[in-house]
């Protein structure tokens, strides 16, 4: 039956939790033994206590990960050797991809790359562990956005949750509200109530507490313990004896309203389930015992047979089931089995009859096939890929391929220039330095970029001095300089078909019931006119710029794209209030191309250029000549 857990303590406590931790604190710090040990005994790694005695044996002065840095010994059980090695190449592949990726991402890596997740389903409470490991990541990602993206001081701050006893509980498997049982403390239940409550193993009472020496209540009064000096027994002091009953009565004050709490819970039905011996005294102080008391049934449940009994106690109905315990009886009816044999054993009335045949199933709904991919979050970067190659926008944003010339521009040191996405941004960040009312290149410019990306040539410094030139010295720069509280780098966001959108406006001016936008591009105009590269490859950009004004309250907006390879290349669309539908449709056939797994390449020169599908998947422009007939042949499916 499953059940819906809203109770319970102790959550960073759980196994899979101090794992996970164990690994973060490891890609901050590989020297941290204790972190190393945990990892590597764990279902990260699995290696066995010998490998780990023989770890500590090839590095016995040195930290741990010494010994993984160095040749393993001969001696190493063969199966541990292997399993280190495939715990450093994965290890090594973190750490390097440590600060590109977001902490919940980071999470989520660490458990795939180790199949860690398979681990943990594969135990019976696998979806409950399972579950754990999903907030930790869902916790990790709630710090970074208030702390950013710190490793270690998510780790320190788990730590000092800890160690104050903050109150986490584990995470459900379970949808609350679903069809499922929800399970409470009492303490946990006070202010809820439910249609139906079950009170269950209300026979059992909380063991009683332990003897202490010393003993205090409230009101002052006090008492201890001390050995008799003939006998050598603890016996009471001062008023002992008397505080040791006025705890307790204060304890059973307790537990009756604790009772009264969870039997309060029910709005229609309340079950109360337990198994007592009513000979014993100390039965009566259970819950159900109490009840019981106090329906003051003991005639009714002499009386009572296996049929249940129905009480009315001041206009409550109460509907009594007893059941008795009695010893299963061990004696054979042999004369079943005296003249048929074995054969009795099956007739309709014999003493081994075949049970009746239980109905037949019905038949398994069958499971949808998962979809490809399905959108949650879309950057306008991301709409802007999907408007120019749905393909590439599969190959970067779905598998999460790098673009080639940003893995060529970090393996190839620092005399390989820089990739035209850190040209963009260079210029980007240093338009975001320029005062829009006096529109002048930053004096330390070159400083700037070279501080930034300290591997850039003199040529592409020189082309970057020029976009920003370009700007600086356009029509467009005069313009917003005229415009009122035109701002910088604004963000927006906003939720459209259950998908949230957002992103960076370059320049936004928001005045009253008209809005400018200024989006910067450091395209190259070889692959068209300003209004085609516009049309073609931001399209949907552009539409999703003015919806987001709209949500703000613009009755107006103009999008501009200048694409600083020219000072007058300018590009500028109006849109109006009455165009909302018309856009909103427009988005929302994109969103559902893109959940419906539409990537197809519609590949050039230009679009295809450091696309990390490009001759891996996908053949590229060689697509339209005549060897080439089928696009299907790179499209997903």
């Amino acid at each position: 039956m499953p059940t819906y857990r809203s109770t319970g303590r102790g959550y960073f406590g759980q196994q899979q939790v101090v794992d996970l931790l164990a690994y973060l604190r490891l890609l901050r710090n590989r020297y941290d033994d204790e972190a190393l040990v945990s990892v590597l005994a764990s279902p990260f790694v699995g290696i066995s206590n010998d490998g780990l005695v023989l770890l500590r044996r090839a590095a016995p002065k040195r930290p741990l990960f010494v010994a993984l840095e160095r040749e393993l010994p001969e001696t190493f059980p063969q199966r541990d050797a292997q399993l280190l090695r495939a715990f450093r190449q994965r290890y090594d592949r973190l750490t390097a991809a440590l600060a590109r990726l977001s902490l919940e991402r980071l999470c989520e890596r660490i458990i795939s790359e180790h199949d860690y997740d398979l681990a943990v389903l594969a135990r019976w409470d696998g979806r409950r562990r399972y579950a754990n490991l999903r907030k930790l990541a869902r916790l990790a990602r709630s710090y970074e956005e208030l702390r950013g993206p710190d490793v270690e001081g998510f780790v320190r701050f788990v730590r000092d949750q800890e160690a104050v006893g903050a109150r986490e509980l584990e995470a459900v498997a379970e949808e609350e509200g679903g069809d499922a049982v929800r399970l409470l403390t009492i303490h946990a239940a006070k202010g809820l109530e439910f249609k139906v409550v079950v009170v269950a193993d209300a026979g059992r009472d909380r063991a009683p507490p332990a003897s202490h020496e010393i003993l205090a209540l409230s009101d002052g009064r006090f008492g201890f313990r001390v050995a008799d000096p003939i006998t050598s027994k603890p016996r009471g002091a001062y008023a002992y004896d008397a505080v040791q009953e006025a705890r307790k009565e204060e304890e059973r004050a307790e537990r009756l309203r604790l009772y009264y709490v969870a039997m309060t819970r029910a709005i229609d039905r309340l079950i109360i389930s337990g198994s007592i011996d009513p000979e014993r005294t100390s039965d009566e102080t259970t819950p159900i015992g109490w009840v019981l008391g106090r329906l003051d049934a003991k005639d009714e449940i002499e009386r009572a047979g296996d049929e249940p009994v129905e009480l009315e106690r001041e206009g409550a109905r109460v509907i009594l089931r007893v059941d008795r315990f009695a010893a299963e009886s061990e004696e054979v009816a042999a004369d079943a089995l005296a003249e048929d044999g074995q054969l009795a054993l099956f007739d309709e009335g014999g003493v081994g009859a075949l049970p009746v045949l239980v109905p037949a199933l019905q038949p398994l709904a069958e499971v949808p096939k998962p979809p490809l991919h399905r959108v949650r979050r879309l950057s306008f970067s991301a709409l802007a890929l999907f408007d120019r190659c749905s393909y590439r926008y599969y190959a970067e944003r779905v598998v999460g391929m790098r673009p080639t010339d940003d893995r060529r521009a970090e393996t190839a040191g620092g005399s390989a220039g820089l990739a035209a996405t850190e040209v963009g941004d260079a210029v980007h960040r240093l338009l975001e330095l320029v005062n829009l009312e006096r529109p002048l290149p930053p004096d330390d410019l070159a400083a700037l970029v070279r501080g930034w990306y300290p591997r850039v040539l003199d040529e592409e410094l020189e082309r970057i001095g020029g976009f920003v030139r370009s700007y600086c010295e356009s029509e467009l720069a005069r313009r917003v300089a005229a415009l009122p509280s035109a701002r910088p780098e604004r963000p927006f966001a906003f939720e459209h078909d259950g998908v949230l959108l957002h992103g960076r406006l370059d320049v936004l001016q928001l005045g009253g019931e008209s809005a400018v936008v200024v989006d910067y591009k450091t395209n190259s105009l070889a692959e068209g006119t300003p209004e085609e590269i516009v049309e073609n490859d931001y399209h949907l950009q552009r539409l999703v710029y003015a919806l987001a004004c709209f949500r703000a309250g613009a009755q107006q907006v103009e999008v501009v794209y200048h694409f600083l390879e020219r000072p007058d290349a300018v590009v500028s669309t109006v849109f109006r209030v009455e165009q909302i539908a018309e856009l909103e449709a427009e988005l929302s056939e994109a969103i559902a191309r893109i959940n419906a797994g539409e990537f197809r390449p519609t590949p050039s020169e230009y679009i295809c250029a450091g696309c990390p599908a490009l001759d891996v998947v996908c053949a590229g422009p060689r697509l339209h000549s005549a060897s080439y007939e089928e696009h299907a042949l790179a499209s997903v499916y």
